[in-house]
């Protein structure tokens, strides 16, 4: 399954909508929009994980490759919607203690401008 990415700007936060499996071959697509996103200065990132199944290991080193630089600048990556199976992955890497998640888009964005809206699974 092709890995469909695309984005958009609600206010200060840039929202990084996913569909798709994420795995190595997958990969690029979203490699190339975080990389494009942090070298353009942005650091307020949503991922929208709502149609995302899988991530793959390849995928979570990405993911891991780019928060210590946006959060260095301030920033956070929150991910938004994500499917349960797509969480149990991230916990039981015990990620879930280094990535914010919320259960809607807007709760994402939320965090950005009063710190409300991040949930545990």
């Amino acid at each position: 399954m092709a890995l469909t990415v695309t984005s958009r700007t609600l206010g200060s936060v840039q929202v990084i909508d996913l569909s798709g499996e994420i795995d190595a071959q997958s990969l690029p697509p979203l490699e190339a929009k975080l990389q494009e996103l942090t070298e353009g200065g942005f650091y307020r990132i949503v991922l929208d994980f709502g149609e995302v199944p899988f991530i793959a290991s390849a995928g979570l080193g990405v993911l891991m490759s780019v928060i210590g630089t946006i959060q260095d600048n301030g920033g956070d990556l929150v991910i938004a919607r994500s499917q349960s199976d797509v969480y149990r992955t991230f916990d039981l890497l015990d990620f879930t203690t280094l990535f914010k998640f919320s259960d809607t888009v807007d709760a994402a964005v939320a965090v950005f401008e009063d710190a409300v809206g991040v949930q545990d699974h």
